[in-house]
């Protein structure tokens, strides 16, 4: 294991190992990191103008977290809180969560990393999410999903330049009456064609 002071800065990374477990510890070692230098608790460490923000930034975080303490689930509804008004979860925000909720960083992350709706890379506004389960793989989804791509100049797990769309892969979403589906920020939308994505991508 590294010396803590050789410990690279962490990246949460949209592609992650096969050993899941490795990860998360490396993960939950570079949060850790992060936190130090944003609280300022190296000795001799002075915080420059960033770690002044990184700090005004978590105690932001804290104060709307602390709204959720001591509720079932808690930490998951923080999380989507977070999430619906930045986009993503923050390194700084899932720091903010193991301090709030009194887990280790390597848990707030596991939760963080382990549920597909969450997000710790930032992504386009309007979330496109289609079903790959069998009846909508068996009822065409994958010339949808290319459909979808050329569409919007992306690959699955991308977002557009502008910001504006995500596409990401999802399992069953409840609506095998209508497959291939797709949801939109939630919203479902069934028996897509390829013919019929760019209808759908102009309501957003």
């Amino acid at each position: 294991m590294k010396d803590f002071q050789e410990e690279e800065p962490f990246r949460l990374q949209a592609d992650k190992p096969k050993n899941w477990f490795q990860a998360l510890l490396q993960g939950a070692g570079g949060l850790l990191a992060r936190g130090r230098d944003a609280f300022g608790k190296r000795a001799g460490h002075q915080q420059t103008e960033t770690n002044h923000g990184e700090v005004n930034q978590m105690s932001n975080y804290e104060g709307l977290f602390s709204e959720f303490k001591g509720l079932p689930g808690g930490i998951i509804q923080s999380y989507h809180t977070i999430q619906k008004e930045v986009g993503y979860l923050t390194e700084e925000a899932i720091l903010a969560a193991a301090k709030v909720f009194n887990v280790p960083a390597k848990n707030a992350y596991e939760v963080a990393s382990f549920y597909s709706y969450f997000s710790t890379k930032p992504r386009g506004k309007n979330i496109i999410r289609i079903c790959e389960s069998a009846p909508c793989h068996v009822a065409g989804a994958n010339e949808v999903i290319a459909a979808l791509e050329q569409a919007l100049g992306i690959k699955v797990g991308d977002s557009t330049s502008d910001g504006k769309f995500a596409l990401e892969l999802t399992e069953c979403v409840g609506q095998c009456q209508d497959t291939p589906v797709i949801t939109v920020n939630g919203q479902p939308f069934g028996n897509i064609t390829a013919d019929s994505v760019s209808e759908v991508l102009a309501q957003f």
